[in-house]
């Protein structure tokens, strides 16, 4: 499959240059217990409301989106007792993220992205059909014991050249289910265009790149859907 249509998009995240520590392969670990999603409802707040209490000073919530009128935000369960302590004004848009997202409706729509098995497995393809510029490294465990995989790809990745090192994160917040598909898509038109896109052969052969689709897996599987902390519940 070519990527080359998003070309530009995917090219742009490669603009931020830092170092990475090296890994080893290892294997998928299995049977691992995933941690229990947060209870969160969407509400808004009026604007004027919102600016004038300083709001997020107080509660530092999670922003949806902000309008002229309103500001829409993510309330965790914790903080329910806060808001009508203060009689703050609110409306309830979703009952949850789940519901918001149509996860609750729709339960495909998840199964349109990859999970944490799927993205391993994904990496995996890459490295082993293109072994001569990718290669997988296991750059440590999360909580929970899930591999933390980084694919390295340049064109000698088993050597330590001296060249720019580019590093492209994923899914920080296990619930930003889009950031583990750009990277995902940005390996695959690498590996792919190289050798026929003079600007991805450039890349490949004066950097080295590396991606790590999923920083936080255990987030991406908590249950009953992914959420953004880790499992030891940090933002």
């Amino acid at each position: 499959m070519k990527y080359s249509h998003i070309m530009p998009f995917l090219l742009g995240l490669a603009m931020v240059i830092s170092g990475i520590p090296l890994g080893v392969s290892s294997t998928i670990s299995h049977e691992i217990p995933r941690i229990q999603t947060p209870v969160t409802t969407v509400i808004q707040i009026p604007y004027e409301y919102f600016v004038d209490h300083d709001l997020q000073g107080q509660f530092d919530f999670t922003i949806i989106d902000i309008t002229d009128t309103h500001v829409i935000v993510v309330l965790y369960d914790e903080q329910f007792d806060l808001l009508t302590d203060q009689k703050i004004p609110y409306q309830i848009i979703y009952n949850s993220l789940e519901e918001m997202y149509g996860w609750v409706k729709d339960p495909l729509r998840l199964r349109q992205f990859h999970d944490y098995t799927q993205m391993t497995t994904e990496l995996q393809n890459i490295a082993n059909t293109y072994p001569n510029i990718a290669e997988l490294h296991n750059l440590g465990l999360s909580v929970q014991g899930r591999t933390i995989w980084g694919l390295k790809i340049t064109d000698n990745p088993q050597d330590e050249e001296d060249e720019p090192e580019v590093r492209i994160c994923g899914l920080h917040h296990g619930d930003e289910l889009m950031s583990t598909e750009l990277n995902l898509n940005l390996a695959w038109l690498l590996v792919q265009d190289y050798g026929s896109d003079p600007d991805i052969t450039d890349l490949v052969e004066n950097r080295e790149i590396w991606i790590i689709p999923m920083v936080n897996p255990d987030g991406r599987m908590a249950t009953p859907s992914p959420t953004r902390y880790n499992a030891n519940g940090i933002d």
